[in-house]
């Protein structure tokens, strides 16, 4: 495999795990349903018999399991290799939601990408003048068909025509696609 499928299998199963997990519908343990943190920690840090003992854990080399949700057409199948920490306690942590904001999104893409050039599909959408041309002489025909049928063409029928004629004057002779680099 090479080094960008991986990073992109990783980016794919860190999105799937954010965007699958889910808690129980109807929670019925005490601690869940009112919401108390300090209880909620204090129970997870506790050893008691109910606990599982990590020695038990291990037996289990690998997780199967599959996963579906009809409502969403969501369907994940999970096998995955078991690694236990060599540990008897494990940390819990709080958790809260935060928005992205672009260096986020840059920080992640970096680490991710680093430098490499990815696929900008605003590029393929390019239109020359030669397409724009088509998009002006379609708008003139329509606005000769509606002053033919004795209305006046609507503001928005003349502005966008000024916007087209603008945007003719910017576009390029031909678009180079050698110009916008990618590696896909």
């Amino acid at each position: 495999m090479t080094t960008k499928f991986k990073k992109i299998t990783s980016l794919l199963t860190v999105s799937v795990m954010l965007f699958c997990t889910a808690c129980q519908e109807n929670p019925d343990t005490e601690i869940v349903v009112h919401k108390d943190m300090d209880k909620m920690i204090s129970e997870a840090q506790a050893t008691d018999e109910s606990k599982v003992d990590i020695e038990e854990m291990k037996q289990f080399d690998s997780y199967v399991a599959e996963f579906s949700d009809e409502s969403l057409g969501v369907s994940v199948k999970a096998n995955a290799e078991v690694d236990i920490p060599q540990t008897d306690k494990l940390s819990v942590f709080r958790v809260k939601t935060k928005n992205f904001t672009q260096e986020d999104i840059d920080t992640v893409r970096t680490a991710l990408f680093g430098d490499e050039q990815l696929y900008d599909g605003v590029k393929a959408s390019i239109e020359t003048k030669r397409d724009i041309e088509e998009h002006i002489a379609n708008l003139r025909q329509t606005i000769k068909e509606i002053e033919a049928a004795g209305n006046e063409p609507s503001e928005e029928y003349m502005d966008y025509l000024s916007e087209l004629e603008e945007d003719y004057e910017n576009a390029p002779d031909e678009v180079n696609f050698e110009d916008y680099p990618s590696d896909g």
